[in-house]
């Protein structure tokens, strides 16, 4: 009955009972939350920026394939006809 009447034990109370290993232990704990959570933090920065490079990718890709390819194919057409008159002209 006193068990239950006391609440939930504090995590940090075992670990102080064992003095200064267990304040140590307790200190590495902490650090290795916070080292976590940097890190998960950081990959979510990494995928956000990967989805923004990936974005602008496909939107230089779409630009490329409209008017850089097309231009380029009147630029050969250009060049075909050229050929084409100097092939006239040839004696």
């Amino acid at each position: 009955m006193m068990l239950a009447a006391a609440g939930p034990p504090d995590p940090t109370s075992a670990f102080l009972q064992y003095g200064i290993v267990g304040v140590v232990a307790l200190i590495c704990l902490y650090g290795m939350v916070k080292l976590f959570n940097m890190l998960q933090k950081n990959n979510e920065r990494e995928v956000q920026r990967a989805d923004r490079a990936e974005a602008e990718l496909k939107t230089l890709n779409d630009t490329l394939r409209d008017s850089v390819i097309a231009q380029l194919t009147r630029a050969t057409d250009a060049t075909a006809r050229v050929l084409a008159l100097f092939d006239e002209r040839r004696p």
